[in-house]
C-alpha cells in the first residue's frame, strides 16, 4: 500500500477528546511543585510535557491494538486465501507469476515458491497454448474478463483440466497485473467424457435408450428409441413422454412411474406405445431413477427393446399357440431322510401321500425301492450309494407306482450332509412331477401335430396328384411323431372306395381296405361317415372287436372323422393319439383343423381335374367345329362366345378377338338380339332342341 502524509494527521475532535483526558490524568497526578514553591511559568511547561507524554501513551496503545487488529484481519485474510476452494495467482503483464495461494500450488503438485517468477505458460499443455495466449492478450487488450478451460501440466507429467477466469487490476508500482483464478474441473470433464461415451454407445446401440426429469420432459432419446417411435431425436428431446401413450395406456404408465418413485426401479416390462402414425406396439422396458450425490432424484432413465417383430410373429401363431396352453403346476413335495445302516427311511406326511400309505406305515429301504419301475430302481440304488459313497448330490427323475396302483412321475432331489464321524448321511425330497410330464408330453404331442400341419399344408400347395398327395400326407403324420399311424381312405357318393394310402399300419390295411371295398366298413368308419363330429375311441382294443386294425392301437386311443366337401363325404381320416390325450380339447380341434386341410387339398386336385377335362374337352370342340364349313359357334348362359369357327368369322367378317368373349347382342345388334335371337338360345340353354332360319344385317346391310 502507498502511505498517505495525511493519514498520519488524526481529526480535530479525537485531538481534543485525547487532550482532555490526559490533562485529567495529569491534575490526579498532582504536581511536583507546590504552588508557592514552584515558579509559574516551568510548572506550566512541564505540566504541558506531562499531558503531551499521556497524550502519547494513550496513541501508542490504540496504534497497538490497531495493529493488532490489522494483524489478525491480515491473518484472516491470508487463511481464505490460501485454504480458498480455487487456486489464485497473480501473473505480471508478461504471464510471469507474482504470487500463488496453496490450493493453487497443490492442483499443479508443487510448492509456491517453485512456481513463482515462472511463467504460467510453462505449467499449460502444449495443445492448449493457443488457447492460453489468444484469452491473455484480450484481456490485456480489453480488460474484459476471460473464461476458459485447458490443462494444467504437473511435474509427472499428468495433468488436469483447469477453468480459468483471468482479470487485469493495477500493481501496486501502477502496472499492470492479471488476477486468475483457477478451478479444478476434472470432475466435470470426466463427467462430460463419461457423458460423451454414453451417448456414444447409446446412439449406436440397437435398442432404445431415453432420460426424461421427473416430469417426465426427455432430456435425451438415442436414434433407435426415436425411430421406433417414428420420430427423430431432435423432435423428441424437451417433448413430454405422454406422447407415446394414448389415453387407454396413461394408466399403465403412471404405474410404472409411481414404481421407479418408491422403488428406484422397475424391471423388464411390456409396455404399449403409440407410433407417430397412432399404430400401437409393444415394448419390453425397464426404468431406474437416477440420483446426485445428495440422494435427489434428478431423473429417470429407461432401456427400451422394441417387440414388435415378436408380437406379430405371436399375432400369427395365435391359432397354434391358443392349442399349447400347457399348464405346468407346482405340486406337492415330501422330505425323506435315509439310514442305508439301519436300512430305515423316514418320510413326511407328503411323501406318505403321494406312495398312497398311511402315516403309520413305517417302510424299509427295500420296501421303498420296490415303488419304482423296474427300468428305474437300479438307476436309483446306483445314485443312492453314489452319493453315500463320494457325497455328491444328485436331481433325478423315476417312474413309480404307488399303493394304490396309480403310476407317477416323481422327481428325486439327494443332499448329502456329512455327520460328527465323518459319514455321509442322505436327505432330500421327493416331489410328484406326473402332471407335469404328462404337460410336456402334450406339448411336444402338439408341436408334433403342429409340425405334420405345416408339412401337410405344404404337400397340398405343391402336389397335382392325388395318390401322391394321400401317401406323403400319411408320412407326414406320422414322420414328426405326432401320431402313431394315420390312413386315408377315400369314397364316392355310394361309400365305394376311390382311393387310399396309410402309414404305420403295415399289411393289416390291407385287409381292411378289401372290406370295404366289399362294403364291409367297421362301426367307427361307418359312424364317422355319417357324422360330421370327431369320433373319438378311448380304446380302439377292447371297443373296436369288429376292426383287423385294433392292434395297432395298443395302449393309444384313436380319431376317426370323415372328410368333407360342400358338406358332402368324400372320405375317411384315422389316427392313432396318446391315450391320455384322448380327450384333450385342443388336440380334437388340432385334428379337426387338420382333417379340414386334407379334404380342401383333394377336392383342389379335384377341381383341377375338372378344370382340365374341361378344356380338353373345350379343345376337342373347337376342333370339332374348326372343321365344319357352315358358320358354327359355342355360346355361354350369358350369351357371351365361347368359341367359333373360321366360316362364322368369315361371315360377319370379324377377327377372332372381336367375337370370342363378346356378348351376341354385341355382334348383331340390341333388336335383333332381343327379338330374334334371345328367345330361341333361352329355348337351347333350357335343354330344347332349336331348328329355324333366319337372316341377319351384315355390315354392309344385306342379310346373312
Amino acid at each position: 500500500m502507498t502511505n498517505k502524509p495525511q493519514d498520519s494527521v488524526q481529526p480535530f475532535e479525537a485531538v481534543s477528546v485525547q487532550r482532555k483526558q490526559a490533562e485529567g490524568q495529569t491534575e490526579t497526578m498532582g504536581s511536583i511543585f507546590s504552588p508557592a514553591q514552584a515558579p509559574a511559568q516551568p510548572q506550566l511547561i512541564l505540566n504541558e510535557l506531562r499531558v503531551r507524554q499521556v497524550e502519547l501513551e494513550r496513541q501508542n496503545e490504540e496504534l497497538r491494538t490497531a495493529r493488532a487488529q490489522i494483524d489478525a484481519e491480515r491473518a484472516r485474510y491470508f487463511g481464505l486465501y490460501d485454504e480458498a476452494p480455487v487456486g489464485y495467482c497473480t501473473l505480471s503483464e508478461q504471464g510471469v507469476i507474482l504470487g500463488a495461494n496453496r490450493t493453487a500450488a497443490t492442483l499443479l503438485g508443487m510448492t509456491r515458491d517453485a512456481m513463482v517468477r515462472q511463467p504460467l505458460s510453462r505449467f499449460i499443455h502444449h495443445d492448449d497454448q493457443d488457447i492460453y495466449d489468444l484469452h491473455h492478450k484480450q484481456l490485456l487488450k480489453t480488460g474484459t474478463l476471460q473464461k476458459y478451460d485447458l490443462r494444467l501440466v504437473k511435474p509427472d507429467g499428468g495433468y488436469i483440466w483447469a477453468h480459468l477466469k483471468e482479470t487485469v487490476d493495477q500493481g501496486e508500482d501502477g502496472a499492470p497485473v492479471c488476477r486468475v483464478v483457477i478451478s479444478d474441473i476434472g470432475e466435470r470433464k470426466r463427467a462430460e467424457e463419461e457423458n460423451r461415451k454414453f451417448r456414444t454407445i447409446a446412439d449406436k446401440a440397437v435398442y432404445g435408450k431415453a432420460i426424461a426429469d421427473l416430469q417426465g420432459h426427455l432430456l435425451y432419446v438415442n436414434r433407435f428409441y426415436a425411430e421406433t417411435h417414428g420420430y427423430s431425436p431432435e423432435e423428441l428431446v424437451g417433448r413430454n413422454v405422454s406422447i407415446f401413450h394414448n389415453r387407454e395406456q396413461m394408466p399403465a404408465a403412471d404405474r410404472l412411474i409411481a414404481m421407479i418413485m418408491r422403488d428406484g426401479h422397475f424391471p423388464p416390462t411390456k409396455v404399449w406405445h403409440r407410433h407417430q402414425d397412432g399404430t400401437e406396439f409393444p415394448l419390453l422396458m425397464s426404468g431406474i431413477l437416477i440420483k446426485d450425490e445428495y440422494g435427489n432424484s434428478k431423473c429417470i432413465a429407461t432401456s427400451a427393446i422394441d417387440l414388435s417383430a415378436q408380437h406379430q410373429a405371436e399375432a400369427r401363431l395365435a391359432e397354434s399357440e391358443s392349442l399349447l396352453n400347457a399348464v405346468g403346476q407346482m405340486v406337492n413335495a415330501g422330505g425323506w431322510k435315509l439310514d442305508v445302516d439301519m436300512q430305515r427311511v423316514w418320510w413326511t406326511r407328503q411323501t406318505y401321500h403321494i406312495h398312497g400309505l398311511s402315516l403309520d406305515y413305517q417302510p424299509t429301504v427295500e420296501e421303498a425301492l420296490n415303488f419304482y419301475h423296474p427300468e428305474d430302481r437300479s438307476r436309483l440304488a446306483g445314485s443312492l450309494q453314489q452319493a453315500r459313497s463320494t457325497g455328491e448330490p444328485f436331481d433325478e427323475e423315476y417312474r413309480i407306482t404307488n399303493a394304490l396302483g396309480k403310476p407317477l412321475w416323481v422327481r428325486i432331489i439327494c443332499q448329502p450332509q456329512m455327520d460328527a464321524g465323518g459319514a455321509y448321511k442322505l436327505k432330500g425330497t421327493i416331489q410328484d412331477i406326473t402332471e407335469r410330464k404328462l404337460s410336456n408330453e402334450r406339448i411336444r404331442h402338439l408341436n408334433s401335430v403342429l409340425k405334420s400341419l405345416v408339412m401337410v399344408s405344404e404337400i397340398i400347395s405343391t402336389s397335382q396328384d392325388q395318390g401322391r398327395l394321400l401317401k406323403d400326407i400319411c408320412h407326414a403324420l406320422t414322420a414328426t411323431r405326432g401320431y402313431h399311424n394315420a390312413w386315408i381312405i377315400l369314397v364316392d357318393e355310394d361309400h365305394r372306395v376311390t382311393d387310399s394310402a396309410q402309414a404305420g399300419v403295415g399289411d393289416a390295411f390291407q385287409d381292411l381296405l378289401s372290406r370295404f371295398r366289399q362294403g364291409e366298413m367297421s362301426s367307427c368308419a361307418c359312424k364317422a361317415l355319417d357324422s360330421p363330429l370327431l369320433q373319438v375311441v378311448p380304446d380302439p382294443q377292447t371297443a373296436c372287436t369288429d376292426c383287423n386294425l385294433a392292434g395297432q392301437y395298443s395302449g393309444r386311443a384313436g380319431f376317426a372323422v370323415r372328410l368333407e366337401a360342400a358338406g358332402q363325404p368324400i372320405g375317411l381320416l384315422a389316427v392313432s393319439v396318446p391315450r391320455e390325450l384322448a380327450q384333450d380339447r385342443e388336440e380334437h380341434e388340432l385334428f379337426m383343423n387338420l382333417a379340414g386341410t386334407i379334404a380342401m387339398g383333394v377336392q383342389r386336385i379335384r377341381l383341377e381335374q375338372i378344370r382340365r377335362e374341361q378344356e380338353r374337352r373345350l379343345q376337342c370342340y373347337e376342333r370339332i367345329i374348326s372343321r365344319i364349313n357352315d358358320p358354327m359357334s359355342l355360346v355361354d348362359e350369358n350369351y357371351r362366345y365361347i368359341v367359333v369357327n373360321d366360316a362364322y368369322l368369315q361371315t360377319f367378317n370379324k377377327s377372332r378377338h372381336e367375337i370370342e368373349g363378346h356378348t351376341v347382342e354385341s355382334l348383331v345388334g340390341k333388336d335383333v338380339f332381343f327379338n330374334r335371337v334371345k328367345p330361341r338360345l333361352d329355348q337351347a340353354l333350357a335343354g330344347r332342341e332349336v331348328v329355324y332360319e333366319d337372316s341377319f344385317p351384315g355390315l354392309d346391310g344385306s342379310p346373312r
